[in-house]
């Protein structure tokens, strides 16, 4: 965890990328395979396939976005006429509806055994985001489509994972753990930026061109619609390096806090064909993100994007158990 801040202060662009690209793929693979031999926490056993469907749309929508916004000015007009904005961020929010749809639908997934509870839960979720888009919440739509499978992902859920199985172990050092990681977020923002980071205009131009600037933009501007512009330069003014340093301590532990449970993993009990087959997914997975970080991103979307949406009923476990410890002690 310590490294983790150290580095990020250090290099806050090119030790994300470098987690993103090395480490993260190699997270999405062992962690959907730990969640499939525990039924992915839910009741049902095939409750995985709405997630998965949601992981599809959300995912091929992303797609469509980015290869969308490289088309010439007058093909986006030829298709949706001068109103073109409009329209594709009707389609995001559509997007935004089904992705509510899953969250709340995984946790009826986790707790609920009857199938048409599971199916209310999911039309529910989907109303629920209906209502939020005719309420014109910017908010909502950051939150949902950007927010919640990035910085929700790996720190605000990663806090509450650890936090429960401190609480179930009654373990004062994991708590002391879930404390420390909660003061390393705080100090990329509390702790004042300094002209020593190495190759600093270098890294901010790699960021740039990965396009994840998108997830700082959209932070730094929190209440307002995502400019369409959003390489500027006031993304990485002194806010902005501190937020870019908070980015990478979260995915850089997120990843190495996961690797680090060797016990929940059973690296030992896998079978040898199976890691044979996960270390050379992985090493053509980083190789892509070598030959271009951008065919890499595309290619593995789906992929991150389904270990995202896989976890949902692990995270309505976790928020659940902390709030029974907590009601316990009460």
């Amino acid at each position: 965890m310590i490294s983790s801040l150290v580095i990020a202060f250090s290099l806050p662009f090119w030790l994300f990328l470098f987690s993103y690209a090395v480490l993260g793929p190699l997270h999405y693979l062992t962690e959907i395979s730990w969640l499939r031999k525990k039924n992915f926490f839910t009741t049902g056993k095939y409750d995985f396939l709405p997630l998965v469907l949601v992981a599809i749309i959300w995912s091929g929508t992303y797609l469509f976005l980015s290869f969308f916004n490289d088309f010439p000015a007058e093909i986006k007009v030829s298709w949706f006429g001068n109103d073109w904005r409009e329209v594709v961020g009707n389609f995001r929010i559509k997007m935004n509806h089904i992705v509510l749809a899953g969250l709340i639908g995984s946790v009826a997934m986790a707790f609920v055994s009857s199938w048409r509870k599971k199916i209310i839960a999911l039309v529910g979720g989907f109303g629920v985001g209906v209502i939020f888009s005719y309420l014109d919440l910017e908010i909502y739509s950051h939150l949902i489509g950007t927010l919640l499978p990035t910085l929700i992902h790996v720190f605000l859920f990663t806090g509450i994972f650890m936090l429960y199985g401190a609480l179930k172990n009654n373990s004062k050092s994991g708590l002391l753990g879930v404390l420390l990681f909660f003061v390393c977020g705080a100090l990329c923002f509390l702790v004042p930026t300094y002209s020593g980071t190495i190759d600093f205009d270098a890294g901010i131009n790699a960021y740039r061109n990965s396009s994840f600037h998108s997830l700082n933009a959209v932070v730094m501007n929190f209440n307002q619609p995502t400019p369409w512009n959003i390489a500027n330069d006031s993304l990485f003014n002194d806010l902005g390096i501190q937020l870019q340093r908070f980015i990478a301590f979260a995915y850089t532990y997120h990843y190495l806090n996961w690797f680090s449970k060797t016990s929940i993993i059973g690296w030992h009990k896998t079978s040898k064909i199976h890691l044979i087959f996960t270390a050379v997914i992985w090493v053509l997975s980083v190789s892509l993100y070598v030959y271009d970080y951008t065919v890499g991103l595309k290619v593995l979307l789906f992929l991150s994007i389904l270990h995202v949406v896989l976890e949902f009923p692990l995270n309505a476990h976790s928020f659940v158990g902390v709030f029974r410890h907590v009601i316990r002690k009460d």
